[in-house]
């Protein structure tokens, strides 16, 4: 069991200093991270003419948060999904720097350019909101021959759906709706295809419960599976669940920690690949379009031994409450001091 005061200590720094920057240099002050590479200037073209938003891809100014967290996302939700689904439908999206640096040769490489790995044939996203993750590593990841979205909220699948037959209407040269239906059960969905010959690509968008509109077939098949979802407590399990039938070699970007959110039976097949103990990987999103917000990637290996079990999941959660509650209680001692 880790102690109490290395706990406060490692939270000081991860709050206050990024003790590794994205790439490895010297601990820097935290600050927005983003990629070595920029994001392709067509890329964000064709985000802008599918969404019809000229302000996909630029870089907020700190005057300019609070108009930063206003996407569409956050106002699309429509009653009848506001009570069926509660405050699990809170939104937020990585931009497209943030999503430059997820896909990039140090963390999903989606293109397959580290040594000794192959470009990821499929890409999952579990819980695309409006689409435009999925729809950039469409754009962006040629290597990507199919990439699927999944996204529970209707009104905010119809965003994405209708950006893009947009994309396909503005640039038919290019790009084709090869099929757009509803499922047996009435759930839409939509694939998007190069016009050309340049060979089976597809962007698929689907409507519904990602543990019911996704195969066992596809979740196997998957070599990354993005998870930028802020899901409930009640959530963990059938995630966890769901993560057990990847296959070696699958990378994976998700909002939460598995050390910490690991439910059994049975221990974790990923791998932790970039440690949050050394210092959080901050990616920019619409909530914190500055300095960042963490996220976590792993790596699939089933035959070496599990690095992450349910009794380490357990200890860990319960190590976070603890210093949770010595951080409040520190914080209220200084207050009382204070006014003394």
């Amino acid at each position: 069991m880790m102690s109490l005061s290395y706990g406060l200590e490692g939270f000081r720094k991860n709050v206050f200093i990024n003790q590794r920057d994205a790439w490895g240099s010297p601990p820097t002050p935290r600050r927005r991270q983003v990629p070595h590479e920029e994001t392709p200037a067509h890329v964000i073209e064709m985000l802008r003419d599918a969404y019809e938003d000229p302000s996909i891809g630029l870089v907020p100014e700190e005057h300019e948060y609070a108009a930063a967290r206003i996407t569409h996302g956050h106002k699309c939700v429509s009653t009848k999904e506001a009570a069926d689904f509660g405050d699990n439908l809170t939104y937020g999206e990585m931009l497209p720097d943030g999503f430059t640096k997820a896909v990039g040769e140090q963390r999903l490489d989606v293109e397959g350019r580290g040594q000794g790995r192959q470009p990821a044939g499929l890409v999952l996203e579990l819980g695309m909101g409006t689409g435009k993750l999925a729809m950039q590593c469409f754009l962006q990841c040629p290597s990507a021959r199919r990439v699927i979205g999944i996204e529970l909220a209707e009104s905010r699948y119809t965003i994405g759906a209708e950006a893009a037959k947009r994309l396909a209407d503005l640039h038919p040269q290019e790009l084709r709706v090869a099929e757009e239906g509803s499922a047996p059960d009435g759930e839409p969905w939509l694939r998007l295809e190069p016009s050309g010959a340049e060979g089976p690509r597809s962007l698929e968008l689907r409507c519904g419960d990602m543990f019911k509109v996704i195969t066992d077939e596809e979740i196997a098949a998957a070599e990354v599976v993005i998870l930028e979802v802020a899901f409930p407590d009640e959530m963990c399990f059938p995630v966890c669940e769901l993560l057990k039938k990847c296959s070696t070699g699958c990378r994976l970007l998700i909002f939460y920690p598995l050390e910490q959110m690991w439910m059994g039976p049975g221990d974790c097949p990923f791998h932790i690949w970039m440690s949050y103990r050394d210092g959080w990987d901050f990616f920019a999103t619409s909530w914190q379009p500055d300095r960042g917000h963490p996220f976590y990637t792993y790596r699939c290996d089933k035959s070496r031994k599990a690095t992450i079990t349910e009794g380490g999941a357990v200890e860990e959660r319960w190590y976070k409450k603890v210093t949770a509650f010595a951080l409040f209680a520190a914080a209220a001692a200084g207050t009382a001091a204070l006014m003394i």
